[in-house]
């Protein structure tokens, strides 16, 4: 990741982590990594390696891609997080209901 990109995931996770009223030491001890290492990371000065990330995402209850929006190549992994967001609020059976209905149009695509 370039420096540029290692600050966007930086500020991304620290604006999270406080939208969630997180802290840095809450979410160090969540990740089993120290809390200095937290804060390099959300300074980007630090990458952190895939085991640690996926534990942020966890801890979080964030989206690898959410974090990662304007590091990857797609363009449309920033709306496929907000989209993964919004489902995490969903009941089971409006889950189902919405999964049922992107298939149906995926389907009717492939036609």
């Amino acid at each position: 990741m370039t420096k540029e990109e290692n600050v966007l995931l930086g500020k991304r996770m620290n604006a999270v982590r406080k939208e969630k009223r997180i802290s840095s030491n809450e979410l160090s001890e969540q990740c089993e990594i120290d809390p200095v290492y937290v804060r390099m990371i959300e300074r980007g000065v630090r990458t952190p390696s895939l085991s640690v990330f996926i534990k942020i995402c966890n801890s979080l209850r964030v989206s690898p891609g959410y974090l990662l929006a304007g590091s990857l190549e797609s363009e449309n992994e920033g709306q496929y997080g907000a989209i993964f967001e919004r489902m995490k609020e969903l009941t089971p059976k409006q889950t189902d209901m919405v999964t049922a209905m992107i298939e149906t149009m995926l389907e009717k695509l492939e036609q």
